[in-house]
């Protein structure tokens, strides 16, 4: 009677346990490489995202204030701007409104365009007369004014107590805040009233804009010399949305 053998093999505890620690780097080497994948593309999307935001921003004030005026036909501030605001009233502008439920291209001959930026939840919101919605769903970190007239810049204005309107009006916008508050609030509470610490111009950014314009009001101020502003001079490009060390432009 003839036996037959049969030899059985199979993996040791060792080598299984070795086995299974191969996979579980596999896997998480893959997973790793995933998420890295999708964090990029998370970041790419915010990135654009934000340029765009600060593109429709820029482009959409710099139109009003090609035809930007002093006053307005019922006698109000032509420009009214903080800087974390700004009003712009011009002429000669196509306006949507709304008859019904159709809407419609209209020609006005006078219209208002209001930039508001809510720093608690990073809104930005362009709202012409009466109709309001936010410029995008993406949130800023700031956002600051200042206004050129008389070769100085001022953190404020209006067409009416300043005598007509600026020369040029600069919008830098931050994707996270410089003006990040590191005082007590005991230390705020302490400063003499009227001094900087009371006016958002006075604030001083930790990190230069993300991005930046220097917006020319056609019509607007004088300036001391001829240095003061031309478009045609390079060093001017330093004050272009594209130039800021660390800006997308």
């Amino acid at each position: 009677m003839r036996h037959r053998s049969c030899f059985l093999t199979g993996f040791s505890l060792l080598e299984t346990l070795i086995a299974l620690g191969l996979i579980g780097v596999l896997v998480g080497t893959i997973g790793l490489f995933v998420n890295q994948i999708a964090g990029s593309r998370t970041q790419l999307r915010a990135s654009t995202s934000r340029d765009a935001l600060a593109t429709a921003i820029f482009d959409g004030l710099e139109t009003a204030l090609m035809t930007a005026i002093a006053r307005t036909g019922s006698g109000s501030p032509g420009i009214i701007g903080t800087s974390r605001g700004l009003s712009v009233a011009h002429d000669g502008v196509v306006v949507s409104r709304v008859f019904g439920d159709i809407p419609q291209a209209v020609f006005a001959p006078e219209s208002t365009l209001l930039f508001e930026f809510d720093e608690s939840s990073g809104e930005a919101r362009l709202r012409r007369d009466d109709s309001s919605s936010p410029v995008s769903e993406t949130a800023l970190g700031a956002v600051r004014f200042r206004y050129l007239s008389n070769g100085a810049w001022s953190s404020s204005w209006n067409s009416f107590d300043s005598g007509g309107l600026p020369a040029a009006i600069e919008c830098s916008i931050w994707w996270i805040s410089p003006f990040e508050d590191e005082t007590s609030l005991e230390d705020f509470e302490s400063e003499p009233l009227g001094s900087d610490a009371d006016e958002p111009g006075g604030d001083v950014p930790s990190s230069p804009p993300d991005r930046i314009r220097l917006m020319r009001v056609p019509d607007g101020g004088v300036f001391e010399t001829e240095d003061d502003f031309d478009l045609n001079e390079e060093e001017t490009s330093s004050l272009r949305d594209d130039s800021i060390p660390g800006g997308d432009g």
